[in-house]
């Protein structure tokens, strides 16, 4: 008994100077896009690039070319002369793509898309669901929210999945935003009471010695 209390108060001492340090891991609403320009410039005419914010590195890959990201534009810049780099498009007839992979678990909630007309139309891939097609609304920026959508898998992107967003079919669109949620760790308390919970039961399960 006196094992399992030592083990249980020094459990709690190391979640107590975890959270004091700020090292748990919270969930966060993070947006990636020209609305928020810092670190933008980190991946600007890369093939692919990497950018950190609140934590959450995101990884950019274009399909073709290269990524065009500043304070105004963010598309991708295909070679040869006559592309809007601006732009997702299907210049030459190549559909541009970009992909964004994350270190962290996340959940996507929401794109937003500009320089979108009707008749013309995107792709977008969340993690290991189908691929959606997406149509302009009437208006000046275009609004996709997918917190409520139910999705054979949900909205969800973990470690070595991906996000995609192309351009289908017209003269392409710019991406200004898309934005998502960070998912929280587990809380250190969390994780080790299974852990302490199976001491319990190993010290209830130890046979009693019998004296003769």
């Amino acid at each position: 008994m006196m094992k399992m209390r030592i083990a249980c108060e020094m459990v709690l001492i190391s979640c107590s100077m975890w959270s004091a340090t700020g090292s748990m891991a919270r969930a966060d609403l993070i947006t990636f896009g020209r609305e928020h320009v810092a670190g933008n410039s980190l991946i600007d005419e890369l093939k692919s690039g990497s950018i950190t914010r609140m934590g959450l590195t995101a990884t950019f890959t274009a399909n073709v070319g290269e990524l065009n990201a500043n304070s105004t534009t963010f598309g991708i810049n295909a070679p040869g002369s006559g592309d809007d780099p601006a732009r997702l498009d299907t210049f030459n007839g190549v559909e541009e793509f970009i992909t964004v992979t994350f270190d962290r678990p996340v959940t996507f909630t929401q794109l937003k898309l500009s320089d979108f007309s009707p008749g013309e139309s995107a792709l977008l891939k969340i993690g290991l669901n189908e691929t959606l097609t997406l149509v302009p609304f009437d208006a000046a920026t275009d609004i996709y929210d997918f917190t409520n959508e139910s999705f054979l898998l949900g909205n969800s992107i973990a470690p070595g999945q991906s996000l995609v967003i192309g351009s289908a079919t017209g003269n392409g669109f710019s991406l200004e935003s898309f934005d998502v949620n960070t998912v929280p760790e587990p809380s250190c308390l969390g994780a080790a009471l299974p852990a302490l919970a199976g001491l319990l039961f190993r010290r209830k399960r130890k046979p009693s010695v019998l004296s003769r």
